[in-house]
């Protein structure tokens, strides 16, 4: 095991070396190897809930090995609550989870398999956090440019305030949930006839994002750039699903409402950052530089492969839509924090921050089908039946996969399914 200091980061990272194995059965490429060791929420039993870690294709009880001795209950309360750890409990029942599993492990291995490892289909996973409160940021400028474009070729693409702050919106919270299906909204919307009518959504769509959970409460005091991490526990996938003709109208002048606040999904995995440590990276240069309450202390960018797919009815295989990444992102989640919280907002426990969607500068990069079918405009070919989709219909799957590799070791979220159901 390593612990790092994180020059001009704010934290001391606990790192499980690229080379450590466990012995527990772990899939080869498995996106939760002994180093990843992720938190999340489960039902693991009649009634019985617990947070947990996941191992290759095992979910990890952690009330269990508090009952087993192996975690100090009293340390560690929470387990059977909500997901609530601050990134120094995680940090520390990381490193204990590290022991408990590391190949050179004594542990009653009998004890532990019969009692704390769970397979991961014989679980229901659960919202891992609730969050009191949720933004979504405009953070992918690849992408806040090309939807400029788009909408006013006729202006600079990017707002003149976007090189200045991370804009965002308030989301909200109470629709933010794992789904397995997401029901195609209604709204009001200007139909192909040019009237404004009352009905289902004509352009669903998906949006390929990162969310980042809060760990510890600010407070209310503001927080920079050095101290932020200290309150990020981990990043999750996060689909901020969009009815392109509901936003459209509602947008002016305010932002978006009901275009967005019927569903916000994310993958039931925290994978924290010092599972993510390795993939640290500078990010994209930032010109002019930030106002001093958003200077970039050190590298806080991580180098993360986004990809989503479509399957629809008649498909019997999905069809990858975009791989980008989120070196994509301007604003760093850090930025963010310390820009949120620069008002004296307290930022509580269990907050969500989306990344905003993540496309690439390549066409096979573009996170949402705004971007991907031009507005609508030139709609995508799938290959294996001949059908062609401007947004999603109905009956439709779309999936989602995250994964940091460097060659040494594969870091993931694992893959996450939706399906679309009519109004």
């Amino acid at each position: 095991m390593g612990h790092l200091d994180c020059e001009g980061v704010g934290l001391v990272a606990f790192i499980v070396p690229a080379s450590a194995r466990t012995w527990v059965e772990v899939p080869a490429r498995s996106d939760f190897p002994i180093q990843n060791l992720p938190f999340g929420f489960a039902q693991v039993g009649v009634m019985e809930y617990s947070a947990v870690s996941r191992i290759g294709d095992f979910v990890i009880n952690l009330a269990e090995l508090c009952n087993l001795g192996l975690l100090d209950a009293e340390e560690f309360p929470t387990v059977e609550a909500l997901l609530d750890f601050s990134p120094e409990e995680a940090r520390t029942i990381r490193q204990a989870l590290f022991e408990i599993f590391r190949e050179d492990s004594e542990v009653d291995r009998r004890a532990v398999e019969k009692r704390v490892l769970i397979p991961i289909g014989d679980v229901e996973m659960e919202l891992p956090m609730d969050p009191p409160n949720y933004l979504d940021f405009y953070s992918g400028i690849h992408h806040a440019t090309r939807v400029g474009r788009l909408f006013r070729p006729e202006a600079p693409p990017l707002s003149p305030n976007y090189r200045h702050i991370p804009v965002a919106y308030h989301g909200r919270s109470g629709t933010v949930g794992l789904y397995d299906e997401v029901v195609r909204p209604n709204g009001v919307y200007v139909n192909g006839d040019g009237n404004v009518v009352f009905g289902p959504t004509q352009e669903l769509d998906f949006e390929v994002e990162l969310g980042c959970w809060f760990g510890e409460a600010t407070g209310g005091q503001p927080i920079d750039t050095f101290e932020a991490p200290d309150y990020l526990l981990g990043l999750t996938l996060l689909n901020d699903w969009s009815a392109r003709d509901i936003q459209r109208f509602e947008s002016s002048p305010l932002g978006p409402l009901l275009g967005k606040s019927f569903a916000t999904s994310v993958s039931p995995w925290i994978v924290t950052f010092d599972a993510l440590e390795p993939f640290r990276v500078s990010g994209i240069i930032q010109e002019p530089d930030p106002l001093p309450h958003l200077h970039r202390m050190g590298s806080q960018h991580y180098a993360i492969q986004l990809e989503a797919w479509i399957q629809t009815p008649r498909m019997r295989q999905p069809q990858r839509l975009c791989r980008t990444t989120s070196e994509a992102m301007y604003w760093s989640f850090a930025q963010q924090a310390a820009h949120v919280s620069s008002n004296g907002t307290p930022i509580e426990s269990g907050d969500l921050h989306g990344s905003g969607t993540l496309s690439g500068e390549d066409a096979d990069s573009l996170g949402c089908l705004l971007e991907i079918t031009e507005r609508g405009n030139k709609p995508l070919f799938l290959n294996e039946t001949g059908e062609t989709r401007s947004y999603l219909e109905d009956g439709d799957a779309v999936i989602f996969r995250g994964y940091a590799d460097n060659g040494e070791v594969r870091i993931g979220f694992g893959d996450i399914r939706w399906s679309i159901v009519g109004a």
